[in-house]
Formats: C-alpha cells, sequence, structure tokens
C-alpha cells in the first residue's frame, strides 16, 4: 500500500494550540491510513510542542524531529531529509485537511500515473470557511498545467500539490524569510512526467488570512500567449467518486 508522508515544521511563535490541535486532528482522522506525520520542532518545549508529543505519544504515525531552524522551509527541508513514504505532502500548522484529503488525491495519482496532483482549497477567514477562487479557468492536461505554472497562471503554493516523492531528489526549498515557493514549484512541476488537476476543495488553509503578506503570482497577457505553445490535444478523463 502506497505510503503518505506528511511535512509539518512548526512556527508555534505565530500560532495557537486549537490550530494546531486541529490540524493534527484532521491528519489522525484521515480515511487512507498508511501514513507518516514528521513534525520538525525547535528544541524549546512549548504548549504547541507539548500537544505534538502527545499525539505521537499515541499515534506511532507521528514523528517528532527536534532541530533548530529559522525559516519554515528550512524546517521543511529538514523534514525532507526523514520522508520514507511514496508521496510527499506539505501542510501548515496552521491549517487543516479534510477527512478524504489524502485518500482521494492518492487514488487520482496512482488511476493517472501522476507524479504531482493539484487540488483546491477552502479559505479560514473572520467570516468562516469561504470558497477559494480559482486564478483562471483550468485544462486539465499536463502541458496545459505544466503551462499554468510556469507562467504563474497557477498560484505557486507549496502546500496544494500532493508529490512524488522522486521530484524532491537533489531539490530544496528556498530558506529565504522573504522568499516564496515559485521557483522551487516551477523546477519540481519541470521534472514532473505528469500533472493532474482535481477541481474538489480537500484542504483548509488559515495562512492567507492569518498572514496576508502571501500573495498569488498575478497573470498577464503576454503569459496568456506563451501558454499558447504548450497546448496539446489530449485530455485526461476520470470519474471521480
Amino acid at each position: 500500500m502506497t505510503k503518505i508522508s506528511i511535512i509539518i515544521a512548526l512556527q508555534d511563535c505565530i500560532n495557537s494550540l486549537n490550530n494546531v490541535k486541529a490540524c493534527l486532528e484532521s491528519i489522525q482522522k484521515q480515511t487512507y491510513k498508511n501514513l507518516e506525520t514528521i513534525i520538525v520542532k525547535k528544541a524549546s518545549s512549548t504548549e504547541i510542542t507539548e500537544i505534538c508529543e502527545r499525539y505521537a505519544s499515541v499515534d506511532n504515525r507521528f514523528r517528532l524531529i527536534n532541530q533548530e531552524y529559522t525559516t519554515i522551509n528550512e524546517g521543511r527541508n529538514i523534514g525532507l531529509q526523514y520522508v520514507t513514504g511514496d508521496y510527499v505532502l506539505f501542510v501548515n500548522d496552521n491549517d487543516f485537511l479534510l477527512p478524504t484529503m489524502i485518500e482521494k488525491s492518492i487514488k487520482i495519482a496512482k488511476n493517472t500515473a501522476s507524479d504531482i496532483v493539484i487540488f483546491e482549497w477552502l479559505n479560514k477567514t473572520a467570516k468562516g470557511i469561504v470558497e477559494s477562487p480559482l486564478p483562471c479557468k483550468i485544462r486539465n492536461f499536463h502541458q496545459a498545467l505544466l503551462g499554468d505554472i510556469l507562467y504563474n497562471r497557477q498560484p505557486a503554493y507549496i502546500w496544494n500539490k500532493l508529490y512524488s516523492k522522486k521530484l524532491w531528489q537533489s531539490v530544496k526549498l528556498n530558506t529565504l524569510e522573504t522568499a516564496d515557493d515559485s521557483d522551487t514549484i516551477k523546477a519540481i512541476c519541470k521534472k514532473a512526467s505528469n500533472i493532474f488537476y482535481l477541481p474538489q476543495a480537500l484542504y483548509v488553509n488559515s495562512s492567507l488570512y492569518l498572514h496576508p503578506q502571501v500573495s498569488t503570482p498575478k497573470t498577464n497577457f503576454l503569459s496568456s500567449i506563451k501558454l499558447a505553445t504548450f497546448l496539446f490535444i489530449s485530455h485526461v478523463k476520470l470519474l471521480i467518486e
């Protein structure tokens, strides 16, 4: 059975106990059970790390890595060193997963032989949980998706994608405090043999509300013209239960 590795780099200095509890509980309650959760935390003990230790003590699918780091991507890079699964998922510690998130995304990955599955998300805001508007019309075949990513027509978020582990060999996330993930996402997607878009919201994101400085890449007319070179007459059709 295919194993999924989830990487969480704790940001306990800017987070809340309730958010972390919701995050870990949503992973524990996944309908897909063959997974490991690698929680990277700093050596200092806080209420949040104690919560993580409690989960690890009762569920051996949770593993804590004590190591110092400065930025969240530095913590994620540390987590990648401990991955033993076949696919990798990055989760922010203030976000959570819908119960069938992993089951649905890994089913798509296997049935379509995809190295990357992109899925939709919901946003947690002051008004509650709301849908996230699509940045553009999605064309669900590999070359169009690749073009959308390379020319910034897809948001360069690390967390709304399931990745084959092999893509991360010799690739690391940018660890600068002000860095976004667009360059890394593009490098990873270029290595993928197939990318599939799943038009279902499977992830609930709080980061875009808690940290509004995170922005979505903008599109422009020139990008749309360049994208035309990537269009091929091949579609992937799949019945999603």
